[in-house]
């Protein structure tokens, strides 16, 4: 596999921990599991406690001074081979920035995740299609409701996801399989909607 061109690699440090965890919220599952934006010290300290391990090397890519991709090696002492060490790449610490235009070559690049469009079911009959990237936390996701599509930003709180158009007029939150829509101009109250299933 070719190199990406002016990607740097280097150990990471504790200025990288915010821009890390942006990292690991930045698809789906990420946003989800992972806090960003609070200062959780859980990073803190599960950095601290890498950072001091010698069998552990946590690595960053930075291209074009942006960081945009992490890395964490554990060295393992086996058994077999005479107690030999084994390096072991953590898949689950190996996250690439999504928005990151790699100019890898066409056997060798990687499927990138396409945007999807969820269908809810709401109480008064109608539908609400929400179409979004999986992996791409900044790029703007829509929301379709009575032939109305608006532009609305993604993020994640405690209950789950909140989207909000630009004006403020509309406002989606998901908890699981169900939201709840606000349309000023459009409703007089907020619409419950259910995820269409297998959707």
């Amino acid at each position: 596999m070719n190199a990406v061109a002016g990607l740097v690699c280097r150990r990471a440090t504790r200025a990288d921990l915010a821009r890390l965890v942006e990292l690991l919220a930045d698809d789906e599952l990420g946003r989800s599991r992972e806090a960003t934006g609070d200062d959780d010290p859980a990073y803190e300290r599960a950095y601290t406690a890498i950072d001091a391990d010698r069998n552990k090397l946590l690595l960053v890519g930075e291209l074009e001074a942006r960081l945009i991709a992490m890395l964490q090696l554990t060295f393992v002492r086996d058994l077999s081979r005479r107690g030999a060490w084994q390096l072991v790449a953590l898949v689950a610490a190996a996250i690439v920035a999504a928005a990151v235009p790699f100019a890898l070559p066409a056997q060798t690049r990687l499927p990138q995740p396409k945007p999807i469009t969820r269908t809810w079911n709401c109480t008064n009959g109608r539908v609400v299609l929400v179409n979004y990237h999986p992996r791409r936390l900044l790029e703007p996701a829509w929301l379709t409701y009575l032939g109305n599509r608006i532009e609305v930003a993604r993020k994640r709180v405690d209950s789950g996801i909140a989207a909000t158009s630009a004006d403020g007029k509309v406002n989606w939150r998901e908890k699981g399989n169900s939201a709840e829509l606000e349309f000023e101009g459009l409703l007089d109250q907020p619409l419950h909607c259910e995820l269409k299933s297998g959707k």
